[in-house]
């Protein structure tokens, strides 16, 4: 997909002007549909409520609706769980945070973030550090924080 537009109103043909997410087709200002779909790689800088959302650009009605029904089906909840512990790893005073004082930062449960590191661990390329230099664990981690266990 094209990059978004510099005022985050969809998708942008990359001179500036919208073009439906699904068919590519040109939106002209003041026809088309500017709606938010859920997606799991979503995260809004700081601001938990407005993640797992995006904005994107429709040319009408039906591909608005398959836009949001594709979306739906990619919705990986592991994903946004990795992507929230990465982003604690990164806020003032975590860098050298253990792994479950990244998962309270992160409003995680034991269980969100052994499922946020499988999903990680699965990836074709998976993060071994977080962007805040935490190492992650090379086996599952226990829920009770005593390190990990051999897979």
């Amino acid at each position: 997909m094209p990059g978004t537009d510099v005022g985050g109103n969809g998708v942008t043909n990359g001179v500036g002007r919208r073009v439906c997410a699904l068919c590519g087709q040109r939106v002209d200002s003041g026809t088309g549909l500017t709606l938010l779909v859920p997606d799991s790689s979503a995260l809004a800088a700081g601001l938990d409520g407005l993640d797992g959302e995006r904005l994107v650009t429709a040319c009408g009605n039906d591909h608005a609706a398959e836009l949001v029904a594709q979306a739906r089906v990619a919705w990986v909840k592991e994903q946004r769980w990795f992507g929230r512990l990465c982003r604690a790893s990164v806020e003032p005073g975590m860098r050298d945070s253990s792994l479950p004082g990244l998962r309270d930062r992160a409003r995680l449960s034991a269980q969100q973030l052994q499922a946020a590191l499988r999903w990680n661990a699965g990836r074709t390329d998976p993060r071994t550090v977080l962007p805040g230099g935490q190492p992650l664990p090379s086996g599952d981690f226990r829920p009770d924080g005593n390190g990990t266990r051999p897979r």
